[in-house]
């Protein structure tokens, strides 16, 4: 059967209208971002609507409308739009995560934490991910459920263990839970994976304020040797005789104290005894076995870089060093759900 002349030309036509379509889609919807990305949320929106006149069921388009409310902290319109979002069946699937997420935080913001709960659930039912923990246990968190904020950041970091503020909020447990220990190897896992930011800075602060009127939790059930040696680290921290003179010690030789009072409990106690699962199986180990390893200088001074202007000098003079520390690191794992 032979095809007509005008059957091809319509085909012709058709191809091209539908080719000139979707580039004038992706356009606007790059458009859009960049207006977001420019604090002009209104705007964006507005652009990404000219996109759905284009396509009118863009996962995509629904998504980024969807952000931008959020943004602006409309969250009823935020939330009608990730609904849709949800609902398309026109794009990328992954989107998915990302709209979950916007959908369980726009119910948090509104003070609807058990329907947030609800999001995160529905989610994790179709696979597991560290953001979704992540967000399930800033919910928890807020609603004061520590144990189970503390579950759900544990369960992120186990999925992936460099993510910087999941260590930051199990930190915040702990501390609020009077437990110094656990917080102090928290704390330099943090700043191994976000040495150079002001939140570095911050919780170098807080990690130095951690024996000042602290009172120290001591559990009888778990290595009570290990746990006072650890805090009476943090209590000879603040005594040095520079201190007591009023004298600005360095962060590194503020910290490097309470490593050399830290490293040698490893051979008096079972560090693998600790409260914390992953601090037993993981963090302290790797601290330990970096000491034995002769990097003890080379933590200390990545680890205060921040706040510390010859760390930061020493860090550049020695970059081999340091380069080698983290291949070291890198090669000593990480844990995993067994542990």
């Amino acid at each position: 059967m032979k095809t007509s002349l005008l059957s091809l030309l319509l085909l012709a036509i058709t191809y091209t209208t539908t080719a000139q379509n979707n580039d004038a889609f992706e356009s606007l919807i790059r458009l859009g971002i960049q207006l977001h990305d420019q604090g002009e949320y209104e705007n964006a929106i507005k652009t990404y609507e000219q996109a759905l006149d284009i396509n009118a069921d863009s996962k995509q388009a629904f998504y980024e409308i969807a952000y931008s409310y959020s943004m602006l902290k409309k969250y009823k319109e935020s939330i009608e739009y990730a609904q849709k979002a949800l609902e398309s069946t026109n794009g990328d699937s992954k989107l998915d995560l990302s709209i979950y997420i916007i959908l369980g935080s726009n119910y948090d913001d509104m003070g609807q934490p058990e329907k947030a709960l609800k999001v995160y659930n529905q989610a994790l039912n179709q696979g597991e991910h560290y953001l979704l923990y992540y967000n399930k246990g800033l919910t928890h968190h807020r609603m004061n459920e520590w144990e189970d904020a503390l579950l759900n950041y544990k369960n992120a970091l186990m999925l992936h263990v460099t993510h910087p503020t999941s260590n930051l909020q199990v930190v915040k447990i702990y501390l609020a839970q009077e437990d110094v220990v656990s917080a102090f190897f928290y704390y330099i896992f943090f700043l191994m994976v976000e040495p150079f930011t002001a939140r570095s800075q911050s919780a170098l602060e807080e990690l130095f304020s951690i024996g000042k009127g602290t009172n120290i939790l001591v559990p009888t059930d778990h290595q009570p040797t290990l746990y006072l040696t650890i805090s009476m680290g943090f209590m000879a921290m603040n005594v040095l005789e520079a201190e007591k003179q009023n004298i600005k010690t360095a962060p590194y030789d503020r910290l490097l104290k309470v490593f050399q009072a830290v490293y040698p409990v490893k051979d008096k106690v079972d560090v693998k005894q600790l409260r914390d699962d992953i601090c037993s199986a993981y963090y302290a180990p790797l601290f330990y076995a970096a000491c034995d390893s002769g990097y003890m200088e080379v933590l200390c001074r990545y680890v205060t870089c921040s706040m510390d202007e010859k760390s930061d000098e020493w860090l550049q003079e020695n970059e081999d060093k340091v380069k080698e520390f983290f291949a070291w690191a890198n090669a000593f794992g990480e844990p995993t759900p067994e542990n």
